[in-house]
């Protein structure tokens, strides 16, 4: 008889280690944030000005945190692992993400849907010139493309989220929907 026993520390598998490496010279403090009932809440922070930072904590199942620093904000799915995130200190919201299978997930979502959201951002900006100029005529018209584009994003966001079950984050796209 041969008895094989595997044991797993169930902590170990909530345990995540962030690694920020920032080139150039942060301004502010960087804080690692997430929101919770609408409020900003700091998870933890660090005065450092440029190198790499090293965040430990537990994390129960994948969430949406923030980096933040002075107005720079990104977006970032933390969960159980080792996750880099690399960036300038003057562009923190370009910065790019590894190791975090939720977020190559969601950026895989949003990669998606990117002309989309481009063509949106255009009706925004063309929008807000219209408004400025009082153009009723224009923001009208503005206004039922910038619904229609919106009602395609939506149907692409719950035909990922319905054809994708199963995935990481889909809950995050639920509450987009």
């Amino acid at each position: 008889m041969i008895i094989i026993w595997g044991c797993s520390d169930p902590i170990s598998q909530k345990d995540f280690s962030l690694t920020l490496n920032i080139t150039g010279e942060l301004d502010q403090k960087i804080y690692l944030s997430k929101r919770d009932a609408g409020k900003w809440v700091n998870i933890d922070s660090s005065s450092i000005a440029t190198g790499e930072l090293v965040i430990n904590g537990e994390i129960n199942e994948p969430e949406m945190f923030y980096l933040r620093s002075g107005r720079d904000l990104a977006s970032i799915f933390m969960e159980a692992g080792e996750i880099t995130f690399t960036a300038h200190a003057d562009s923190i919201n370009k910065g790019t993400i590894n190791g975090s299978k939720t977020q190559a997930e969601f950026d895989s979502f949003n990669e998606s849907i990117s002309s989309i959201t481009n063509q949106l951002d255009t009706l925004f900006t063309q929008y807000r010139a219209a408004a400025e100029n009082n153009d009723q005529p224009v923001l009208e018209g503005l206004n039922n493309l910038i619904d229609a584009k919106d009602g395609e994003r939506l149907a692409r966001t719950k035909d990922y989220a319905y054809n994708k079950q199963g995935k990481r984050s889909d809950k995050f796209l639920f509450l987009d929907i």
